[in-house]
């Protein structure tokens, strides 16, 4: 994962790699970590970036890992695979009320991005109204979240690009990023102080 705008940090807990990642509209809230795990060790340890590669190169099988982004309304978990591979951006405030949404969280494969051939793999959406289009447009419908203090209700759902977004020199590693974008819809969690109710398109509309 390519992170910008902040040093990596290290802590110990499960232990936590943290970073900022690229953001636009007002100030993001979009974290993306890795939980990294020694299965053969009894207490935790500090855990390098370099562990980290070699553990998603399959070097290293005594490592377990988490690799997720996460924000005020949701956690969601990445293929493995995205790692230093994938830039994440998270669109609010009134730069999401533009495309008539609260919050919005994409997913860019760095190297098709870097050579101009767009690289977007998927957008997670929330908004309190579903565009009319909505059927029309590739992804995934995930559903209704819910804030307990207020209940104020958000819809949730995962857009594909409706292109190719990987150029004749990045086409393989576009595809390749492209096959784990299911994942985000699956392990679309809510975060604390919310609750979600999966739903498929067809409900989602008729709601």
């Amino acid at each position: 994962m390519r992170m910008k705008n902040r040093s990596v940090f290290l802590k110990i807990a499960v232990t936590l790699l943290c970073a900022a990642v690229m953001m636009t509209g007002l100030a993001g809230c979009i974290r993306v970590n890795v939980n990294v795990a020694d299965d053969e060790a009894e207490e935790d340890h500090i855990t390098t970036p370099e562990d980290i590669e070699s553990m998603v190169d399959g070097i290293d099988s005594a490592f377990t890992a988490e690799f997720y982004a996460s924000n005020d309304y949701y956690k969601v978990t990445m293929p493995m695979e995205w790692y230093d591979r994938v830039e994440v951006e998270e669109v609010d405030g009134d730069a999401a009320a533009e495309r008539g949404a609260v919050d919005t969280v994409s997913f860019y494969s760095t190297v098709c991005k870097e050579a101009g051939d767009g690289g977007h793999i998927a957008t997670i959406v929330l908004s309190e109204e579903l565009p009319e289009a909505l059927e029309y447009i590739p992804g995934e419908a995930i559903g209704v979240i819910t804030e307990a203090s207020s209940g104020r209700t958000l819809n949730v759902w995962v857009e594909y690009p409706s292109d190719v977004q990987g150029g004749p020199d990045t086409m393989d590693e576009y595809a390749e990023l492209s096959e784990g974008r299911g994942t985000l819809a699956e392990t679309f969690e809510p975060a604390e102080g919310w609750t979600l109710e999966r739903m498929t398109l067809e409900e989602m509309m008729a709601e």
